[in-house]
């Protein structure tokens, strides 16, 4: 699948943060991290290491979230343009275009079985094995803070938007190949994938899988409820290369990370221990700290060096 781009203006908002305004294509996006648990690890391969984890879906909390199947709706005409474009080139790579036209003809009639056991593919086994980050372009949230990053107690990752590319390998086919169409030989060809920003509905989205594939695609895994706005995430998906989970560690682009804020309510213990972290990495980062506003329900990012 190669990344596609998404050219709509997001929901962004102006913040109080040093050199830098955040607006609907930010410059920055922000992780919260807590420093228990498992997320503990994450902070130290991400800080000392320069590795992050990208998640399955299947471990997300929101039962929604990536679990919408498009409508199941298409035209002969669509289905035909689907096997065509999509389905045949696939499924029997390397065709001549009068084999292809031929394969067409043949599985027509199977048309709606196929697409059913697609849909189905990806939403059992395409999406759980692919991996995601969750980011926000919001590092001053106090309930973000709170759910996230352990009460205020741990931390907020800066990254710079431009530079957080993931690259996926993907075969692919190039010569013809007779019947039974079986490809004659294979390439492996690496798109990247970066962040793009979560659409907000109050209700779940109906697509048409052939008419917009790739919209189908995308409002399963861009698509959240409109409770979890006040986030304003963004997400990088990954999708599985061949039959390797896209989820687990992989390491960040060189110069994505670009600063470090730390929660209002971080004990010194853990400030001290961030700090090492950092040092065994060996990149210099900013420093800033979440700090609560006077007389206001709110914190203000600051730097500290």
């Amino acid at each position: 699948m190669a990344p596609q781009g998404r050219h709509r203006r997001g929901r962004g908002r102006n913040i109080d943060v040093p050199g830098e305004t955040v607006t609907d294509l930010p410059t920055f996006l922000y992780r919260y991290r807590s420093l228990t648990g498992y997320a503990r690890e994450d902070v130290e391969r991400i800080l000392a290491h320069g590795q992050i984890r990208f998640s399955s879906p299947a471990w997300f909390n929101d039962p929604f979230d990536c679990k919408l199947a498009p409508t199941f709706d298409a035209t002969e005409d669509e289905k035909r343009c689907w096997l065509e474009d999509s389905y045949v080139p696939t499924v029997y790579p390397g065709l001549s275009n009068t084999d292809r036209a031929k394969a067409v003809e043949e599985l027509m009639p199977e048309g709606n079985d196929l697409l059913r056991k697609h849909i189905e593919y990806t939403m059992q086994e395409l999406i759980p094995n692919s991996g995601v980050i969750s980011l926000s372009a919001v590092p001053d949230h106090i309930l973000m803070w709170s759910h996230y990053a352990n009460g205020h107690r741990g931390i907020c990752l800066k990254f710079r938007r431009f530079t957080l590319r993931f690259g996926q390998d993907f075969e692919e086919f190039e010569k013809q190949a007779p019947p039974p169409y079986q490809a004659e030989d294979g390439f492996s060809r690496r798109y990247e994938f970066e962040a793009q920003p979560v659409d907000y509905s109050d209700d779940v989205p109906k697509r048409r899988p052939l008419a917009e594939l790739h919209n189908a695609w995308r409002a399963s895994v861009f698509t959240k409820s409109t409770h979890w706005r006040y986030e304003g995430e963004w997400r990088v998906l990954l999708p599985p290369g061949g039959n390797v989970p896209a989820y687990g560690w992989h390491q960040l682009p060189a110069d994505s990370l670009a600063g470090l804020i730390l929660g209002c309510e971080i004990s010194a213990e853990d400030e001290k221990l961030v700090r090492e972290w950092v040092r065994m990495g060996g990149v210099r980062l900013p420093f800033l700290r979440a700090e609560k506003k006077q007389g206001r329900f709110e914190v203000e990012i600051r730097e500290i060096g």
